[in-house]
């Protein structure tokens, strides 16, 4: 966060620049959430990327529609990969309603919101870079090509408590859970708490959450535990956030190949 939907299983497919740029961010990538990657091997020859890059023979500049070789084989990729993807794809539409909250999207940004007794609490992040994968519990460290973990979304995340026009506001973080330790953690931490009246301003005061007092910290970590933002609620969220991403993923794929074969 070896799936064939986000793995290039023929790299030769691609320029060479683009294998040596984007390989570690093209290997992590995996949402069928049921079997590991495996790093793949590159190995494009300088011959390769002038045939992939070169123009159409006759010198129109056109090659089958598109304008060079490599936007052909592009295109013939973006095909298989996209119908890889949408039959990994566990989230077709996106949940408007989420343990309570009403859900918004606006492009990659995503707000929840409820009431309260006479509080709104708002939850918004957005799912760009959110993605990375969880690391194996064992590794085999002899391997020639480690397995890779499934990939997860857990973005950074602001809680509004909002009451009267003034708000609590705290910006949160998932956390690394330590397995060896044999007890689970808080799945989430407050990395920053702040207070302000009207429209948040950059002259805001903010403290980060690792310096509080121990037991304050606590104290806020109840306070969103009782408004609904609990180690489970954020432990879904992140399932949630998954689902979104993967879907955003796609339509990405779907707008480049459009634009190539337009």
């Amino acid at each position: 966060m070896a799936s064939v939907g986000r793995i290039i299983s023929t790299l030769s497919k691609i320029p060479a620049a683009k294998c040596e740029l984007n390989l570690s961010k093209v290997a992590k990538r995996n949402f069928t959430h049921l079997v590991q990657r495996q790093a793949p091997t590159v190995a494009v020859t300088a011959k390769k990327l002038a045939s992939v890059s070169s123009v159409c023979s006759c010198g129109c500049g056109r090659f089958q529609g598109m304008h060079t070789r490599g936007d052909k084989e592009l295109l013939e990729f973006l095909t298989e990969e996209i119908a890889t993807e949408k039959k990994n794809q566990k989230m077709k539409v996106p949940p408007t309603t989420f343990e309570g909250f009403d859900v918004k999207y606006d492009g990659a940004e995503v707000v929840l919101s409820k009431k309260f007794n006479d509080e709104e609490i708002k939850i918004s992040y957005t799912v760009k870079h959110t993605v990375d994968s969880e690391v194996p519990e064992e590794l085999n460290p002899n391997a020639e090509q480690p397995e890779g973990g499934e990939m997860k979304s857990k973005p950074e995340f602001e809680v509004d408590i909002i009451k009267n026009g003034k708000t609590i506001g705290f910006t949160c973080n998932y956390v690394q859970q330590n397995t060896e330790e044999g007890e689970a953690g808080d799945v989430f931490a407050i990395d920053e708490v702040t207070f302000y009246e009207g429209e948040w301003k950059d002259s805001n005061y903010a403290v980060a959450g690792d310096i509080l007092d121990g037991y304050l910290y606590d104290l806020f970590m109840n306070m969103l535990e009782e408004r609904g933002i609990s180690n489970e609620f954020v432990d879904k969220l992140s399932d949630c956030s998954t689902g979104f991403e993967h879907k955003m993923y796609i339509s990405l794929l779907e707008n480049i190949q459009k634009f190539i074969s337009s």
